[in-house]
Protein backbone atom coordinates (compact mmCIF):
# COMPACT_ATOMS: atom_id res chain seq x y z
CA UNK A 1 0.00 0.00 0.00
CA UNK A 2 1.30 3.81 -0.85
CA UNK A 3 -0.62 5.12 1.96
CA UNK A 4 -2.68 8.88 1.72
CA UNK A 5 0.08 10.98 2.19
CA UNK A 6 2.62 9.36 -0.28
CA UNK A 7 0.04 9.64 -3.00
CA UNK A 8 -1.35 12.38 -2.48
CA UNK A 9 2.35 13.92 -2.34
CA UNK A 10 2.82 12.66 -5.13
CA UNK A 11 -0.07 14.11 -7.38
CA UNK A 12 1.41 17.65 -5.21
CA UNK A 13 4.94 17.08 -7.12
CA UNK A 14 3.30 16.54 -10.19
CA UNK A 15 1.18 19.19 -10.31
CA UNK A 16 3.21 21.83 -8.67
CA UNK A 17 4.33 24.41 -11.88
CA UNK A 18 2.05 22.49 -14.05
CA UNK A 19 2.97 23.60 -18.06
CA UNK A 20 -0.73 23.87 -18.76
CA UNK A 21 -4.29 25.99 -18.00
CA UNK A 22 -5.46 23.03 -15.95
CA UNK A 23 -3.96 19.93 -14.35
CA UNK A 24 -5.59 16.56 -13.28
CA UNK A 25 -3.61 13.90 -11.84
CA UNK A 26 -4.48 10.68 -10.62
CA UNK A 27 -2.45 7.67 -8.67
CA UNK A 28 -3.66 4.25 -9.18
CA UNK A 29 -1.84 1.68 -7.20
CA UNK A 30 -1.91 -1.50 -4.92
CA UNK A 31 -1.12 -4.86 -4.29
CA UNK A 32 -3.33 -8.23 -4.92
CA UNK A 33 -2.12 -11.54 -4.57
CA UNK A 34 -3.85 -14.71 -6.21
CA UNK A 35 -3.96 -18.36 -5.41
CA UNK A 36 -5.22 -20.35 -8.43
CA UNK A 37 -6.41 -24.13 -8.37
CA UNK A 38 -7.12 -26.48 -10.63
CA UNK A 39 -7.51 -30.03 -11.37
CA UNK A 40 -7.86 -30.30 -7.47
CA UNK A 41 -4.53 -28.60 -6.99
CA UNK A 42 -3.41 -25.53 -5.75
CA UNK A 43 -0.61 -24.81 -8.92
CA UNK A 44 0.03 -20.67 -8.50
CA UNK A 45 0.41 -18.29 -5.97
CA UNK A 46 1.20 -14.85 -7.42
CA UNK A 47 1.63 -11.35 -5.46
CA UNK A 48 2.06 -8.09 -7.73
CA UNK A 49 2.38 -4.57 -6.45
CA UNK A 50 1.48 -1.41 -9.13
CA UNK A 51 1.41 2.37 -9.15
CA UNK A 52 1.02 4.38 -11.70
CA UNK A 53 0.26 8.26 -11.95
CA UNK A 54 -2.05 9.45 -14.99
CA UNK A 55 -1.87 12.99 -15.97
CA UNK A 56 -4.00 15.22 -18.08
CA UNK A 57 -3.14 18.69 -19.31
CA UNK A 58 -5.81 21.05 -20.40
CA UNK A 59 -4.50 23.83 -22.61
CA UNK A 60 -7.30 25.59 -23.40
CA UNK A 61 -10.31 23.29 -25.04
CA UNK A 62 -7.43 20.64 -25.62
CA UNK A 63 -6.29 17.90 -23.73
CA UNK A 64 -3.58 15.91 -23.82
CA UNK A 65 -2.58 12.80 -21.25
CA UNK A 66 0.34 10.98 -20.19
CA UNK A 67 1.20 7.80 -17.99
CA UNK A 68 4.35 6.66 -15.63
CA UNK A 69 4.81 4.09 -13.29
CA UNK A 70 8.22 6.08 -12.30
CA UNK A 71 7.25 8.14 -9.28
CA UNK A 72 10.24 10.12 -9.30
CA UNK A 73 9.90 13.80 -8.91
CA UNK A 74 11.87 14.21 -12.51
CA UNK A 75 10.05 11.87 -13.91
CA UNK A 76 6.70 13.31 -13.06
CA UNK A 77 7.67 16.44 -14.20
CA UNK A 78 8.69 14.72 -17.79
CA UNK A 79 5.33 13.24 -17.54
CA UNK A 80 3.35 16.66 -17.52
CA UNK A 81 5.36 18.07 -19.93
CA UNK A 82 4.22 14.93 -22.69
CA UNK A 83 0.89 15.38 -21.48
CA UNK A 84 1.33 18.88 -22.45
CA UNK A 85 2.97 18.45 -25.45
CA UNK A 86 0.38 15.72 -26.32
CA UNK A 87 -2.45 18.65 -25.96
CA UNK A 88 -1.29 21.21 -27.83
CA UNK A 89 -1.17 18.24 -31.51
CA UNK A 90 -4.84 17.48 -30.59
CA UNK A 91 -8.10 18.58 -31.88
CA UNK A 92 -10.52 21.00 -29.88
CA UNK A 93 -13.08 19.55 -28.00
CA UNK A 94 -16.01 22.43 -28.50
CA UNK A 95 -17.78 20.80 -25.04
CA UNK A 96 -15.05 21.13 -22.86
CA UNK A 97 -15.42 23.87 -20.37
CA UNK A 98 -13.41 22.53 -17.22
CA UNK A 99 -12.69 20.70 -14.89
CA UNK A 100 -14.57 19.80 -11.71
CA UNK A 101 -14.22 21.63 -8.50
CA UNK A 102 -13.88 20.33 -5.22
CA UNK A 103 -16.68 19.17 -3.49
CA UNK A 104 -16.99 17.57 -0.18
CA UNK A 105 -16.89 13.94 -0.23
CA UNK A 106 -18.91 11.26 1.57
CA UNK A 107 -17.28 8.64 4.58
CA UNK A 108 -17.49 5.03 3.04
CA UNK A 109 -15.35 2.10 5.13
CA UNK A 110 -13.87 0.18 2.03
CA UNK A 111 -10.80 -0.88 4.04
CA UNK A 112 -10.45 -3.90 6.03
CA UNK A 113 -7.22 -5.01 7.10
CA UNK A 114 -8.16 -8.63 7.42
CA UNK A 115 -8.50 -8.70 3.20
CA UNK A 116 -5.19 -6.41 3.77
CA UNK A 117 -3.06 -8.90 5.84
CA UNK A 118 -4.08 -11.82 4.38
CA UNK A 119 -1.57 -14.32 3.33
CA UNK A 120 -0.86 -17.14 0.89
CA UNK A 121 -1.42 -19.72 3.57
CA UNK A 122 -4.73 -18.90 4.43
CA UNK A 123 -6.32 -18.90 0.96
CA UNK A 124 -4.46 -22.10 0.71
CA UNK A 125 -5.55 -23.51 3.98
CA UNK A 126 -9.82 -22.62 2.89
CA UNK A 127 -9.29 -24.00 -0.72
CA UNK A 128 -7.51 -26.92 0.74
CA UNK A 129 -11.03 -27.47 2.37
CA UNK A 130 -13.16 -27.12 -0.18
CA UNK A 131 -11.17 -29.26 -2.35
CA UNK A 132 -10.72 -32.68 0.12
CA UNK A 133 -14.96 -32.64 0.20
CA UNK A 134 -14.84 -32.58 -3.92
CA UNK A 135 -12.26 -35.44 -3.87
CA UNK A 136 -14.50 -37.25 -1.96
CA UNK A 137 -17.33 -36.65 -4.58
CA UNK A 138 -15.04 -37.15 -7.57
CA UNK A 139 -15.37 -33.97 -8.57
CA UNK A 140 -12.34 -31.35 -10.04
CA UNK A 141 -12.60 -27.68 -8.93
CA UNK A 142 -10.83 -25.01 -10.79
CA UNK A 143 -10.82 -21.03 -9.73
CA UNK A 144 -8.99 -18.58 -7.83
CA UNK A 145 -9.27 -16.86 -4.44
CA UNK A 146 -7.66 -13.25 -4.81
CA UNK A 147 -7.32 -10.59 -2.10
CA UNK A 148 -6.17 -7.47 -2.64
CA UNK A 149 -5.56 -3.68 -1.47
CA UNK A 150 -5.41 -0.53 -3.50
CA UNK A 151 -5.02 3.30 -3.15
CA UNK A 152 -6.90 5.96 -5.64
CA UNK A 153 -5.95 9.14 -5.19
CA UNK A 154 -7.29 12.14 -7.30
CA UNK A 155 -5.86 15.88 -7.81
CA UNK A 156 -6.44 18.77 -9.80
CA UNK A 157 -5.22 22.51 -10.28
CA UNK A 158 -8.68 23.54 -9.18
CA UNK A 159 -8.46 22.42 -5.56
CA UNK A 160 -9.40 18.93 -6.01
CA UNK A 161 -8.43 16.62 -3.02
CA UNK A 162 -9.67 12.99 -3.03
CA UNK A 163 -7.88 9.77 -1.48
CA UNK A 164 -9.26 6.09 -0.56
CA UNK A 165 -7.82 3.13 0.51
CA UNK A 166 -9.74 -0.40 -0.68
CA UNK A 167 -9.46 -3.36 -0.42
CA UNK A 168 -11.56 -6.33 -2.12
CA UNK A 169 -11.41 -10.44 -1.82
CA UNK A 170 -12.98 -12.65 -4.34
CA UNK A 171 -13.26 -16.19 -5.18
CA UNK A 172 -14.18 -17.66 -8.48
CA UNK A 173 -15.04 -21.65 -8.43
CA UNK A 174 -15.94 -24.31 -11.26
CA UNK A 175 -16.55 -27.53 -10.38
CA UNK A 176 -16.49 -30.17 -12.98
CA UNK A 177 -17.06 -33.74 -14.03
CA UNK A 178 -16.38 -35.29 -17.63
CA UNK A 179 -20.06 -34.32 -18.42
CA UNK A 180 -21.13 -31.67 -15.56
CA UNK A 181 -20.01 -28.40 -14.25
CA UNK A 182 -21.69 -26.00 -11.41
CA UNK A 183 -20.10 -22.25 -11.13
CA UNK A 184 -20.25 -19.82 -7.81
CA UNK A 185 -18.75 -16.31 -7.51
CA UNK A 186 -18.41 -14.37 -4.34
CA UNK A 187 -16.78 -11.07 -3.21
CA UNK A 188 -16.60 -8.21 -0.88
CA UNK A 189 -14.21 -5.55 0.55
CA UNK A 190 -14.31 -7.94 3.56
CA UNK A 191 -12.12 -10.96 3.32
CA UNK A 192 -14.01 -12.35 6.77
CA UNK A 193 -17.53 -11.79 5.24
CA UNK A 194 -17.02 -14.35 2.21
CA UNK A 195 -18.30 -17.71 3.22
CA UNK A 196 -15.87 -19.62 1.09
CA UNK A 197 -17.20 -23.21 1.69
CA UNK A 198 -20.91 -22.16 0.97
CA UNK A 199 -19.77 -20.58 -2.53
CA UNK A 200 -18.06 -23.80 -3.38
CA UNK A 201 -20.95 -26.36 -2.10
CA UNK A 202 -23.11 -24.58 -4.25
CA UNK A 203 -20.52 -24.78 -7.34
CA UNK A 204 -20.25 -28.58 -6.48
CA UNK A 205 -24.07 -28.88 -6.24
CA UNK A 206 -24.51 -27.28 -9.21
CA UNK A 207 -22.38 -29.94 -10.74
CA UNK A 208 -23.30 -32.69 -9.11
CA UNK A 209 -27.25 -32.52 -10.19
CA UNK A 210 -25.97 -31.55 -13.77
CA UNK A 211 -24.39 -35.01 -14.69
CA UNK A 212 -25.98 -36.38 -17.48
CA UNK A 213 -27.44 -33.64 -19.21
CA UNK A 214 -30.18 -34.49 -22.24
CA UNK A 215 -30.67 -33.08 -25.52
CA UNK A 216 -32.89 -29.87 -26.03
CA UNK A 217 -34.67 -28.25 -28.97
CA UNK A 218 -33.97 -24.09 -29.06
CA UNK A 219 -37.27 -22.15 -28.97
CA UNK A 220 -38.83 -19.96 -26.30
CA UNK A 221 -39.10 -21.07 -22.69
CA UNK A 222 -40.09 -19.85 -19.61
CA UNK A 223 -36.71 -19.23 -17.48
CA UNK A 224 -35.38 -18.09 -14.18
CA UNK A 225 -32.12 -16.37 -14.32
CA UNK A 226 -30.00 -17.08 -11.20
CA UNK A 227 -28.12 -13.68 -10.26
CA UNK A 228 -24.87 -14.47 -12.35
CA UNK A 229 -26.84 -14.88 -15.38
CA UNK A 230 -28.67 -11.92 -14.85
CA UNK A 231 -26.38 -9.71 -14.15
CA UNK A 232 -24.25 -11.00 -16.97
CA UNK A 233 -27.36 -8.55 -19.03
CA UNK A 234 -27.30 -5.97 -16.47
CA UNK A 235 -23.24 -5.35 -17.14
CA UNK A 236 -23.81 -5.14 -20.67
CA UNK A 237 -27.20 -2.60 -20.27
CA UNK A 238 -24.25 -0.77 -18.07
CA UNK A 239 -22.09 -0.52 -21.35
CA UNK A 240 -24.28 -0.22 -24.37
CA UNK A 241 -26.74 2.29 -22.77
CA UNK A 242 -26.54 3.74 -19.33
CA UNK A 243 -24.04 6.11 -19.69
CA UNK A 244 -24.31 9.62 -20.95
CA UNK A 245 -21.91 9.22 -24.30
CA UNK A 246 -24.44 6.43 -25.58
CA UNK A 247 -27.43 8.88 -25.45
CA UNK A 248 -24.92 11.50 -27.22
CA UNK A 249 -24.45 9.12 -30.04
CA UNK A 250 -27.83 8.17 -29.99
CA UNK A 251 -26.48 4.57 -29.83
CA UNK A 252 -28.51 3.92 -26.12
CA UNK A 253 -31.80 2.20 -25.59
CA UNK A 254 -31.83 5.20 -23.70
CA UNK A 255 -32.32 8.21 -26.03
CA UNK A 256 -34.92 9.96 -26.63
CA UNK A 257 -36.98 7.60 -24.04
CA UNK A 258 -36.99 9.27 -20.98
CA UNK A 259 -39.67 9.62 -18.94
CA UNK A 260 -41.15 6.54 -21.18
CA UNK A 261 -41.84 2.90 -20.04
CA UNK A 262 -39.04 0.75 -21.97
CA UNK A 263 -39.43 -2.29 -19.89
CA UNK A 264 -42.03 -3.69 -17.39
CA UNK A 265 -42.75 -2.46 -14.22
CA UNK A 266 -41.44 -5.51 -12.12
CA UNK A 267 -37.82 -3.94 -13.15
CA UNK A 268 -35.82 -1.20 -11.09
CA UNK A 269 -31.99 -0.67 -11.89
CA UNK A 270 -29.94 1.74 -10.09
CA UNK A 271 -26.25 2.99 -9.56
CA UNK A 272 -25.70 2.50 -5.81
CA UNK A 273 -22.13 3.37 -4.83
CA UNK A 274 -22.59 3.53 -1.47
CA UNK A 275 -24.06 -0.05 -1.10
CA UNK A 276 -20.88 -2.12 0.78
CA UNK A 277 -22.43 -5.15 -1.31
CA UNK A 278 -21.49 -3.54 -4.67
CA UNK A 279 -17.89 -2.69 -3.66
CA UNK A 280 -18.53 1.37 -2.39
CA UNK A 281 -16.83 3.63 -3.83
CA UNK A 282 -17.43 7.74 -2.52
CA UNK A 283 -16.01 9.52 -5.35
CA UNK A 284 -15.17 8.78 -8.90
CA UNK A 285 -11.85 9.12 -11.07
CA UNK A 286 -12.23 13.11 -11.53
CA UNK A 287 -12.92 13.53 -7.11
CA UNK A 288 -16.07 13.92 -7.75
CA UNK A 289 -18.46 12.64 -5.44
CA UNK A 290 -20.46 9.79 -6.38
CA UNK A 291 -24.81 9.61 -6.62
CA UNK A 292 -27.35 7.12 -6.03
CA UNK A 293 -28.44 7.31 -9.66
CA UNK A 294 -31.88 5.78 -10.37
CA UNK A 295 -31.63 4.90 -14.11
CA UNK A 296 -34.58 2.65 -14.76
CA UNK A 297 -37.64 3.25 -11.93
CA UNK A 298 -40.52 0.30 -12.38
CA UNK A 299 -39.97 -0.04 -16.13
CA UNK A 300 -39.51 3.78 -16.59
CA UNK A 301 -36.39 5.24 -18.58
CA UNK A 302 -35.04 7.99 -15.94
CA UNK A 303 -31.47 8.78 -15.84
CA UNK A 304 -28.10 8.16 -17.20
CA UNK A 305 -24.85 8.81 -15.51
CA UNK A 306 -22.56 12.02 -16.37
CA UNK A 307 -19.04 13.02 -16.14
CA UNK A 308 -17.95 16.74 -15.78
CA UNK A 309 -17.57 17.06 -19.65
CA UNK A 310 -21.15 14.77 -20.31
CA UNK A 311 -22.97 16.95 -17.81
CA UNK A 312 -21.54 20.07 -19.00
CA UNK A 313 -22.96 19.59 -22.32
CA UNK A 314 -26.25 18.23 -21.38
CA UNK A 315 -26.41 21.55 -18.98
CA UNK A 316 -26.57 19.14 -15.74
CA UNK A 317 -24.26 18.22 -13.00
CA UNK A 318 -21.99 15.18 -12.68
CA UNK A 319 -23.10 12.37 -11.21
CA UNK A 320 -19.71 11.40 -10.42
CA UNK A 321 -19.22 8.89 -12.82
CA UNK A 322 -15.95 10.27 -14.36
CA UNK A 323 -13.22 7.79 -16.20
CA UNK A 324 -9.44 7.95 -16.25
CA UNK A 325 -8.45 10.44 -17.99
CA UNK A 326 -8.38 9.92 -21.56
CA UNK A 327 -10.73 7.17 -21.19
CA UNK A 328 -13.04 6.66 -24.33
CA UNK A 329 -16.12 5.52 -23.02
CA UNK A 330 -17.70 7.97 -21.68
CA UNK A 331 -18.99 8.13 -18.08
CA UNK A 332 -19.75 4.53 -17.02
CA UNK A 333 -22.24 3.32 -13.84
CA UNK A 334 -19.89 0.64 -12.23
CA UNK A 335 -22.08 0.02 -8.87
CA UNK A 336 -24.91 -1.15 -10.88
CA UNK A 337 -27.88 -3.20 -9.47
CA UNK A 338 -31.27 -4.32 -9.94
CA UNK A 339 -33.88 -3.96 -7.35
CA UNK A 340 -34.44 -6.66 -5.00
CA UNK A 341 -38.26 -8.02 -5.73
CA UNK A 342 -40.96 -9.90 -3.02
CA UNK A 343 -40.25 -13.33 -4.20
CA UNK A 344 -37.83 -15.67 -2.33
CA UNK A 345 -35.46 -17.36 -4.89
CA UNK A 346 -36.33 -20.68 -3.83
CA UNK A 347 -40.05 -20.06 -4.80
CA UNK A 348 -39.26 -18.90 -8.60
CA UNK A 349 -39.21 -22.78 -9.56
CA UNK A 350 -42.27 -23.37 -8.28
CA UNK A 351 -44.19 -20.78 -10.68
CA UNK A 352 -42.44 -22.19 -13.63
CA UNK A 353 -44.74 -25.48 -15.21
CA UNK A 354 -42.42 -25.95 -18.00
CA UNK A 355 -38.68 -24.15 -18.62
CA UNK A 356 -35.57 -23.61 -17.81
CA UNK A 357 -33.13 -22.95 -14.75
CA UNK A 358 -30.15 -21.08 -15.92
CA UNK A 359 -26.71 -20.69 -13.60
CA UNK A 360 -25.25 -18.08 -15.94
CA UNK A 361 -24.39 -16.65 -19.24
CA UNK A 362 -20.93 -16.38 -20.98
CA UNK A 363 -19.59 -15.36 -24.57
CA UNK A 364 -22.38 -13.17 -24.07
CA UNK A 365 -21.95 -10.05 -27.33
CA UNK A 366 -24.27 -6.83 -26.33
CA UNK A 367 -23.66 -5.15 -29.49
CA UNK A 368 -25.95 -6.75 -31.71
CA UNK A 369 -28.36 -4.21 -31.84
CA UNK A 370 -27.81 -1.46 -28.72
CA UNK A 371 -30.95 0.58 -29.81
CA UNK A 372 -33.15 -2.36 -28.35
CA UNK A 373 -30.55 -4.34 -26.51
CA UNK A 374 -30.50 -7.04 -28.17
CA UNK A 375 -27.54 -9.60 -27.02
CA UNK A 376 -26.59 -13.20 -27.91
CA UNK A 377 -24.85 -15.68 -25.55
CA UNK A 378 -25.05 -19.09 -24.12
CA UNK A 379 -25.58 -20.87 -20.86
CA UNK A 380 -22.93 -22.61 -19.26
CA UNK A 381 -22.09 -24.55 -15.85
CA UNK A 382 -25.46 -26.28 -15.15
CA UNK A 383 -28.88 -25.54 -17.07
CA UNK A 384 -31.88 -27.66 -16.08
CA UNK A 385 -35.19 -28.33 -17.00
CA UNK A 386 -38.10 -27.36 -14.46
CA UNK A 387 -41.39 -28.89 -15.21
CA UNK A 388 -44.99 -28.74 -12.74
CA UNK A 389 -42.43 -26.28 -10.63
CA UNK A 390 -40.13 -28.57 -9.88
CA UNK A 391 -36.37 -28.90 -11.02
CA UNK A 392 -36.67 -32.30 -13.05
CA UNK A 393 -32.88 -32.79 -15.15
CA UNK A 394 -30.11 -30.88 -16.61
CA UNK A 395 -29.83 -30.16 -20.17
CA UNK A 396 -27.39 -29.25 -22.67
CA UNK A 397 -26.65 -25.60 -23.42
CA UNK A 398 -28.47 -23.24 -25.39
CA UNK A 399 -27.43 -19.99 -27.36
CA UNK A 400 -29.73 -17.60 -26.89
CA UNK A 401 -30.71 -14.39 -29.12
CA UNK A 402 -32.74 -11.75 -27.13
CA UNK A 403 -34.00 -8.19 -27.22
CA UNK A 404 -33.26 -7.78 -23.80
CA UNK A 405 -35.65 -4.71 -22.87
CA UNK A 406 -38.49 -6.78 -24.52
CA UNK A 407 -37.48 -9.54 -22.00
CA UNK A 408 -37.99 -7.46 -19.49
CA UNK A 409 -41.13 -6.56 -20.00
CA UNK A 410 -41.86 -9.85 -19.47
CA UNK A 411 -40.77 -10.55 -15.97
CA UNK A 412 -42.81 -12.78 -13.61
CA UNK A 413 -41.36 -12.18 -10.68
CA UNK A 414 -37.80 -11.19 -8.91
CA UNK A 415 -36.48 -12.29 -6.27
CA UNK A 416 -36.21 -10.85 -2.70
CA UNK A 417 -32.47 -12.33 -2.22
CA UNK A 418 -29.33 -11.04 -4.42
CA UNK A 419 -25.79 -11.58 -5.12
CA UNK A 420 -22.81 -10.11 -5.70
CA UNK A 421 -21.79 -10.64 -9.55
CA UNK A 422 -18.35 -10.57 -10.79
CA UNK A 423 -17.44 -7.27 -13.11
CA UNK A 424 -14.74 -6.65 -15.87
CA UNK A 425 -13.87 -3.44 -14.09
CA UNK A 426 -12.31 -4.99 -10.79
CA UNK A 427 -12.45 -3.70 -6.87
CA UNK A 428 -13.74 -0.19 -7.72
CA UNK A 429 -17.32 -1.42 -7.94
CA UNK A 430 -19.27 -4.47 -8.47
CA UNK A 431 -22.60 -5.29 -9.81
CA UNK A 432 -25.96 -6.84 -7.52
CA UNK A 433 -28.70 -8.72 -9.25
CA UNK A 434 -31.59 -10.92 -8.03
CA UNK A 435 -32.57 -13.56 -9.72
CA UNK A 436 -35.39 -13.29 -12.53
CA UNK A 437 -38.47 -14.79 -13.75
CA UNK A 438 -38.92 -14.13 -17.14
CA UNK A 439 -41.51 -15.55 -19.60
CA UNK A 440 -40.93 -16.69 -23.41
CA UNK A 441 -36.80 -16.05 -23.52
CA UNK A 442 -35.41 -16.69 -26.92
CA UNK A 443 -33.28 -19.70 -27.42
CA UNK A 444 -31.98 -20.17 -31.14
CA UNK A 445 -29.76 -22.64 -31.20
CA UNK A 446 -28.06 -25.30 -29.43
CA UNK A 447 -25.21 -27.49 -28.52
CA UNK A 448 -23.38 -30.42 -28.15
CA UNK A 449 -22.62 -30.42 -24.61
Amino acid sequence: MTGQDRAMGLLEKALKDFPADQGWALYLGGAKSLTRFANNTIHQNVAEESGEVILAALIGKRMGVATTSILTPAALRRCARQAAAMARLTPENPDFTSLPGPKPLPSLTTWFEATAACTPIQRAEAIRGFIDRADRLGITLAGALSTGAADVAVANTLGVRAYQALTAADLNIVAHTDDSSGYAFGLHRDFGRLDLDALADRAMAKCAASRGPRDIAPGRYTVVLEPPAAGELLEWMGYIGLGAKTVEEETSFMAGRFGQPITGERLTILDDPTDPDGLAMPFDFEGVPKQRVMLIERGVARAVVHDSLSAGKAGTESTGHGMTPGAGTGPMPLNLQMAAGDTPMADLVSRVERGLLVTRFHYVNGYLDTRHAQMTGMTRDATFWIEDGRVRHPVKNLRFTEEVLEAFRRIEAVSAERWPVAASWGEIGALVAPALLIRDFSFTGDTAF
